[in-house]
């Protein structure tokens, strides 16, 4: 079992972000990256190029920002995250 597997979703109806909103591979980048994984480190745990690695980050943050409040930084990417139930607090 990999750190992806640690994803939890939630399906609330009062959810300002659905994770639905998010794919499969972008939920797997974003659960390593929240780990603690380094862009080429997630990269290397899945089997992709470092430049796969960052735009599945970069698409997750653009995502974010459509519902107006942007995650321009890891730590606010990560709070989003938590807030929205993509992540779950003890997971990182």
């Amino acid at each position: 079992s990999s750190a992806a597997s640690d994803v939890y979703k939630r399906q609330d109806s009062d959810t300002e972000f659905k994770d639905a909103a998010l794919s499969p591979r972008e939920r797997e980048v974003l659960s390593l990256y929240a780990s603690g994984f380094a862009l080429k480190q997630v990269a290397a745990e899945l089997d992709i190029k470092i430049s796969t690695a960052k735009e599945h980050i970069d698409r997750v943050r653009t995502k974010y920002s459509t519902v107006g409040r942007p995650a321009s930084t890891k730590t606010e990417l990560l709070v989003r995250a938590i807030e929205d139930g993509i992540l779950e607090e003890g997971s990182l």
